[in-house]
């Protein structure tokens, strides 16, 4: 039997059921409470809290809309940590994830060979610093086949590199990523403002990686034994740089409007180097404006864009 439980601000621990109307007021004290393939619902209000995922599969935790639903770390450790036995059946949805700090993750760390789904998230103001090796600002994975979709990583930071993700040590178990905006995140030491790959086979889909900074590989970086791949994506800088990326990994781009760097990375396999006209980049708004050089130029294999 599958059961619903709910977490509000205004809801207590001690006294509270989470029931509807006597709610919990943790999402980690819920989180320990409930029993595989429950639902967790969480109301509008800021949730300062680390959460540590029980090893429980098959939780849905929804907020009730990322914007105004805040689970916030307090600069106090990574916001959410998912370890061993959790599998896509678990989902993480509607929240923003926002205050994480820590030496190896900022927002969200996902590994042990742990899969949960992330969807409709804004992960943004969190850090990975501490140690020349900090990496994953906004997310860090390890062995994982995780789904992340629909979810922008925005104004995130990591001292070594991936300050937007860092994807590392898959083992086999790689995440991928639908329909994700990465952007405005910067890394320093190895570099990878946007994305940092090592010893990982990642696969970016229809996601827009843009205006990310480091002095080391401005969007990309990898490491030995990494080959992500882009498809149908927008990868864009601003200053342009004459390297999309660094390190001694590969990377694989197919059918995306690569814009700003070196004219060889737009040679063949569909690539494009044409600006993308955005809606109104200098404010984040990076839909395409009618007209644009990428709509209905991407893999002729991939459904079709509803527009």
């Amino acid at each position: 039997m599958q059961d619903a439980y709910f977490v509000s601000e205004n809801g207590s621990d001690d006294m509270g059921d989470g029931s509807e109307f006597n709610s919990f007021s943790t999402i980690q004290h819920a989180l320990d409470f409930v029993s595989p393939n429950d639902t967790i619902f969480v109301a509008n209000g800021r949730y300062s809290e680390n959460i540590v995922w029980p090893v429980t599969d098959g939780i849905k935790l929804i907020g009730e809309d990322r914007e105004t639903t805040i689970i916030d770390g307090g600069d106090n450790g990574v916001v959410i940590s998912v370890g061993s036995g959790v599998s896509s059946n678990t989902l993480i949805t509607k929240f923003k994830i926002t205050g994480g700090s820590s030496i190896s993750a900022g927002g969200i760390y996902a590994g042990s060979s742990s899969s949960p789904t992330f969807r409709d998230l804004l992960i943004t103001g969190n850090q990975a610093s501490g140690s020349t090796t900090s990496a994953g600002g906004g997310m860090h994975f390890g062995p994982s086949t995780s789904l992340v979709e629909d979810v922008i990583i925005t104004g995130n930071y990591a001292q070594d590199a991936g300050g937007g993700i860092a994807c590392g040590a898959s083992n086999g178990e790689n995440p991928t990523f639908k329909r994700v905006v990465i952007a405005n995140n910067g890394a320093e030491e190895w570099g990878g403002g946007g994305v940092y790959a090592y010893n990982s086979q990642p696969q970016f889909i229809n996601c827009t990686i843009v205006n990310n900074t480091s002095p080391n590989g401005q969007v990309l970086s990898t490491s030995g034994g990494s080959y992500p791949t882009y498809n149908n994506c927008i990868i864009w800088s601003v200053p342009a740089t004459t390297s999309i990326g660094s390190g001694t990994g590969e990377y694989t781009i197919t059918y995306s409007s690569v814009y700003g760097f070196e004219t060889g990375v737009t040679d063949g396999n569909g690539n494009i180097g044409s600006y993308p006209v955005f809606t109104n980049h200098n404010n984040d708004d990076f839909t395409l404006q009618e007209g644009s050089p990428c709509i209905d130029t991407g893999d002729p294999s991939t459904e079709l864009d509803p527009d």
